[in-house]
């Protein structure tokens, strides 16, 4: 028997009860399925290899075990969860950007790096020092983080909120000399073993003649996702010219 002619085919299927469905498709196809309050359940197999293909599927109120098996294909794969987030898998890639000694005036926000794409900053590393004094780095210096062309940043910590992640610890080893040394007039602390996986304050240096922190070192992770852009900036709200360095870790957005 002769094979049939190509054709169109617009079909519209409504099935009540307990069905195998097997098809095969050579060419483009768009697959639109909606189970909904199936309480048997339904297995819904899907085999796609060499063709154009929108799978759209919609599932509500129903015991579903959903297999897809795609080869050779091209695909963006969205799972949302029922507040309409996302699911992401690991990262493929995590690179790292590094800018040092970065001078930043009084009053003035400076932006440090600009990631443009879809991605996720992973961890930040920072550290901050004076260049002009007068200045207490612990409590001026601000770390902010814009996403995807937000006028307002999404993140603005300052050294002490990052510290509180730990209860404080490295500002009370200052002021306690736990892990602390003291060289003339400067008085050195670390927490690093102190410090959580969220982040922390773990180097502190401050002057005991003002009690001024003149340099300040830390991390935070953020894991913060972005479609199309981060802006990762420094503010100093203090006085004086002050300086930044910064590392960002940052991965691919599934």
């Amino acid at each position: 028997m002769p094979d049939a002619p190509d054709y169109t085919l617009l079909s519209d299927v409504n099935v009540v009860g307990s069905v195998t469905l097997d098809v095969n498709v050579v060419g483009s196809v768009t697959i639109n399925t909606s189970i909904t309050g199936v309480e048997s359940g339904v297995t819904f197999d899907v085999n796609i290899a060499s063709s154009s293909v929108t799978l759209e599927v919609s599932i509500t109120n129903a015991t579903v075990t959903l297999n897809v098996n795609i080869t050779a294909q091209d695909i963006d794969l969205k799972i949302y969860t029922p507040s309409g987030r996302w699911v992401v898998g690991s990262d493929l890639i995590t690179p790292a950007v590094v800018s040092m000694d970065t001078s930043i005036d009084a009053g003035t926000e400076v932006e440090l790096f600009n990631l443009t794409g879809r991605g996720r900053i992973k961890q930040i590393g920072f550290h901050f020092y004076q260049g002009a004094s007068g200045v207490n780095l612990y409590e001026y210096m601000h770390l902010r983080v814009y996403i995807d062309g937000e006028t307002s940043p999404t993140i603005d910590l300052t050294p002490h909120q990052i510290d509180l992640l730990n209860g404080l610890v490295a500002i009370w080893n200052i002021n306690y000399g736990i892990n602390r040394v003291t060289v003339d007039s400067d008085q050195y602390a670390t927490a690093v073993q102190a410090s959580t996986p969220a982040g922390a304050v773990t180097t502190v240096r401050r002057m005991q003649t003002t009690a001024e922190v003149t340099r300040v070192g830390g991390f935070i992770k953020f894991d913060i996702e972005f479609e199309s852009s981060a802006s990762i900036r420094v503010y100093n709200a203090g006085g004086g010219l002050e300086y930044a360095s910064l590392v960002v870790v940052y991965g691919e957005y599934l």
